[in-house]
């Protein structure tokens, strides 16, 4: 008994020597072998330029969001934002919609190339492909949409046409204004609709 417990000791105090010092081998092999790291490619780096960044501030998928006196929430969304030269310049924007959620349960929605909004005078002016949708089946096309930012007026301008719930419509303007909760739909200016029935 007493020798099989000196041989288990034995054994003990060998393995406590030998298995440190395997374990010393296997790491240091570890880093000899080890793949070299390509610390110039393993960062990766934006292809920016910082001075045209500096000399054209701009903003990527900027949000505005408002309430108008009469209830209307608008928000307008575009791909960038520019600020104007100062404070009180109008910012421009790129690739616009706008929508407008009437008081009414009604909504409009409005996209565009491109956009100038004034926030001192309250103004925002949509210009190329205006395409105006309504929620009562209006799909109109114009070359402007302009409208204040404190309440609903809408109008766009510059051969508005498009199609609408009886056919197809074209004007020179159209406008959505009212009080509260009765915005209408107003076409001006040689207004021609061509009716086609429901077969």
């Amino acid at each position: 008994m007493a020798a099989a417990l000196s041989g288990y000791s034995r054994l003990i105090f060998w393995l406590k020597i030998a298995l440190p010092i395997v374990a010393l081998a296997i790491l240091s092999t570890l880093f000899l072998f080890a793949r070299r790291i390509d610390f110039e490619g393993a960062l990766p780096y934006a292809e920016v330029d910082i001075n045209a960044l500096a000399n054209d501030p701009r903003l990527t998928a900027p949000a505005y969001s408002t309430v108008t006196e009469d209830g209307t929430a608008i928000r307008v969304v575009a791909d960038s934002a520019r600020p104007g030269p100062t404070p009180n310049d109008p910012a421009t924007a790129e690739n616009v919609l706008a929508v407008y959620d009437l008081k009414d349960g009604g909504k409009v929605t409005v996209s565009a190339r491109s956009a100038t909004m004034d926030q001192v005078a309250q103004r925002l002016r949509l210009e190329g492909d205006v395409t105006v949708l309504t929620a009562d089946g209006y799909d109109l096309r114009a070359r402007t949409m302009e409208g204040p930012l404190d309440r609903t007026d809408i109008a766009a301008e510059g051969d508005v046409r498009g199609t609408a719930p009886l056919g197809t419509i074209s004007s020179e303007k159209v406008r959505i204004s009212g009080p509260a909760g009765e915005q209408l739909l107003v076409f001006k200016g040689a207004v021609r609709l061509i009716y086609r029935p429901e077969n």
